[in-house]
């Protein structure tokens, strides 16, 4: 079988996929005959066999994400994320918690054999001058869980 065949007809879902890192992974996965569900909080169509809208700061959101997603995913790809300019708690919410809450509650939706696979990109090097406050934010958030249980 050639390697550009092994992906044809098989169902990936790609956070981040309106944009940039995701927009270009969803349409590459496309073009090699995948079945790309886009999830991204801006809405875009373009290479995506389905598209679903989620806010991956919100753990209701993500539940309902997967909820609405299909059983059989061969593939995830967690690309979703927000640079370093953002605000800390924001940035933690959606690059760690809800990245994770995500992945850890789709895995029994993903078929056997199927692969996670973490995006990151070069933004995080802006990291070292946003540690206090993703420090800061981290404390806050962890805080937060401990008082919800």
């Amino acid at each position: 079988m050639a390697v550009k065949h092994l992906l044809k007809g098989k169902p990936i879902a790609v956070t981040g996929s309106s944009s940039g890192i995701g927009a270009e992974t969803a349409k590459i996965l496309t073009e090699q005959g995948a079945v790309v569900l886009g999830i991204d909080i801006n809405e875009s169509l373009q290479n995506v066999a389905a598209f679903h809208c989620a806010d991956l700061s919100d753990k209701g959101a993500v539940d309902a994400l997967v909820e609405a997603l299909p059983c059989g995913i061969d593939g995830l790809v967690n690309n979703a994320g927000l640079p370093p300019t953002r605000p800390a708690n924001k940035l933690l919410a959606v690059n760690l918690v809800g990245l994770k809450h995500l992945t850890v509650n789709l895995i029994p939706k993903l078929n056997d054999g199927a692969s996670i696979v973490n995006v990151a990109s070069l933004a995080g090097f802006g990291r070292p001058q946003a540690v206090e406050a993703i420090q800061a934010a981290a404390y806050r958030l962890a805080g937060a869980v401990r008082g919800s249980r």
